[in-house]
């Protein structure tokens, strides 16, 4: 028996045709609705603020002002400790009291950090649920905009069984330091099966409806499903190996032609000259919003200055890939699936033969097996500008 819950990111709610955690949740999770899978806006999203009227009224009074790009939901990630409780109660009625009941987390940026503080929360009320979260570039904010006595967003609580996340390579704007190994803290290291993987693109490249336009939201979607079949809810949406690699040959092309090759590094000095009336720009929109959290980081939180970590925002360092600097290979991920496929062995063992007779046979049936990652290949090879170029092409 499982239990679902999906946290979308900022400014984004259920109601989004185009982002991928909402039609997951309508289309590909069969579990009933309020019951086994739940889902909840995102900090700054329309359903979860009031208009700027209702501060004259006595309507929403349990949400932020929405006030356009200033409001403290999308700036301050306000609103998400509303999902914590919502989530805490929903568990309260629907689930598994005094079993040990999986509690599937997932969640994109700060909806996958609020994951955490509901790990937090189900710890020290439901002690036996055993916890899963599938976290999606999830990012704080600020250093403050999580700060609560709940739990350290940072840490990865005990009751955590398997903690996996997709990293984007490719985000430089301020405010977007990612959670990933650098920063993440596990309470329990030998009792949380902890797995990253590198994606090009950015912040939200992984989280759109639009496979055709975002081939990496399709290996997100996958992955995702495969996840919570581990995690005994049935999904029926599952490619193959086979399927994985022509996809992420979609995906090189892609990087190659967005010039995404090479991570995004630190966008510190991006942040540094924004100053208005002597004041850092941070500061005056904590002030403008009214928020206490960040409108008093001025004389009470000394952390939240141009020098906190999650302002930098250096993708280079943050987001980890083993393959990074490989020609062809995206990630580690879609090297294993070009290996579990023998005409791919194939094509490796003949490339370094003495046999030109075996090595045009492997490229024939390479480019019959996988047609994108032949072309990818193909593309390659014209474009390191050789005049020795392959006999095979």
């Amino acid at each position: 028996m499982a239990t679902t819950m999906y946290f979308i990111g900022t400014d984004h709610h259920r109601d989004e045709p185009d982002q991928l955690l909402p039609w997951f949740f309508q289309n590909l999770d069969p579990g009933m609705q309020d019951q086994k899978k739940f889902i909840f806006d995102g900090p700054g999203s329309k359903p979860m603020t009031r208009s700027f009227s209702d501060l004259f009224t006595f309507k929403n009074r349990d949400k932020p002002v929405k006030m356009g790009k200033l409001g403290s939901g999308t700036t301050l990630g306000q609103g998400w400790e509303s999902n914590v409780t919502a989530a805490i109660a929903a568990l309260r009625q629907h689930a598994n009291h005094g079993s040990n009941e999986r509690i599937n987390l997932i969640g994109h940026s700060r909806g996958a950090v609020t994951c955490h503080m509901v790990a937090h929360r189900i710890k020290k009320e439901f002690r036996d649920f055993r916890v899963r979260i599938f976290a999606i570039d999830p990012v704080p904010g600020g250093e403050r905009d999580f700060a609560s006595d709940i739990g350290d967003f940072k840490t990865i609580p005990s009751n955590v069984l398997e903690y996996c996340q997709i990293l984007m390579e490719n985000h430089s704007e301020v405010f977007f330091g990612v959670l990933g190994p650098k920063r993440l803290k596990f309470e329990s290291p030998g009792n949380t099966n902890y797995r990253t993987l590198a994606m090009p693109g950015k912040h939200g490249s992984c989280v759109k409806t639009m496979f055709q336009e975002y081939p990496e939201s399709q290996i997100s979607c996958a992955l995702l499903s495969d996840w919570l079949v581990d995690g005994g809810v049935t999904c029926n949406y599952r490619l193959r190996s086979m399927q994985i690699a022509e996809v992420y040959a979609i995906i090189w092309r892609k990087r190659r032609d967005i010039k995404f090759t090479t991570p995004s590094t630190s966008s510190k000095a991006k942040l540094g000259g924004l100053f208005v009336f002597g004041l850092p720009a941070g500061v005056l929109l904590g002030l403008v919003t009214g928020s206490p959290t960040f409108g008093g980081a001025i004389m009470t939180a000394p952390i939240m200055t141009l020098t906190s970590s999650f302002w930098k925002n250096d993708r280079s360092s943050d987001v980890p890939n083993s393959q990074r600097g490989q020609p062809f290979y995206i990630n580690r991920h879609h090297e294993t699936a070009l290996l579990l496929q023998p005409e791919w062995v194939e094509f490796l063992n003949a490339a370094q033969s003495n046999s030109q007779q075996r090595l045009n046979s492997a490229v024939r049936d390479l480019a019959k097996a996988l047609p994108n990652t032949y072309d990818a290949l193909r593309e390659m090879s014209a474009g390191a500008g050789t005049t020795n170029a392959p006999k095979f092409w």
